[in-house]
């Protein structure tokens, strides 16, 4: 199956953006401007990724409608957030993963750093609070979806931050072993530990 995004909004720059970087991923984009017609195609069709402006009326309300789908029709939901958006609401609206405004083409195509068994570490756009996370992300170069609980046991000033995995469906657990049984793991750097130098490693992605 090939893996598809939904994208609610209104902005030529941040719509260019997003569509350059998700077409290095190989992801293809639906754009509309309301959160009415967002929530009618997530009614009618399954999208593995939905992003948001939160600048948008009914943004919010558009997450937090995605998070309360079956799990099989549920996308991974990216908040777009400007100045005035408090981080900590988007990731109570629903939100997995969250990207600034102005965006930058590595924000978005850069987000999963490292993968494993035990977790992931990611690079966000700001420091990641300690915290207990849902997570929802497609295994890279499948369609395959991993879906839990993670901790964040380290982040940085830069954005970057190592999630253990907490819980795991058991089939999210069988995929995410035979993905890795293929060759497939991202990087040496174990999500557990905090990377040396993290200021260096992470300050292209800016």
């Amino acid at each position: 199956m090939r893996l598809n995004a939904l994208l609610l909004c209104r902005e030529h720059q941040c719509l260019r953006t997003l569509s350059a970087g998700l077409g290095e991923l190989g992801i293809e984009p639906d754009v509309c401007a309301s959160a009415p017609d967002a929530l009618e195609l997530l009614a009618q069709r399954y999208f593995s990724a939905l992003v948001v402006d939160f600048d948008l009326l009914s943004a919010a309300q558009v997450a937090r409608m995605a998070r309360l789908a079956p799990p099989e029709r549920r996308p991974v939901v990216f908040a777009m957030i400007g100045a005035r958006t408090d981080v900590a609401d988007s990731f109570q609206s629903g939100a997995n993963f969250v990207l600034y405004k102005p965006l930058a083409l590595a924000q978005v195509s850069r987000i999963v750093l490292d993968l494993n068994e035990e977790g992931v570490a990611i690079q966000a756009a700001d420091s990641l609070p300690s915290a207990q996370l849902p997570l929802r992300f497609i295994l890279p170069g499948t369609s395959h979806l991993i879906e839990g609980t993670g901790e964040v046991v380290w982040a940085d000033e830069n954005g970057r931050a190592g999630i253990l995995f907490k819980e795991l469906s058991a089939s999210s657990r069988r995929q995410l072993k035979n993905w890795m049984a293929k060759g497939n793991k991202k990087a040496a750097t174990r999500p557990t530990t905090r990377p040396q130098k993290a200021r260096a490693t992470v300050s292209s992605a800016h």
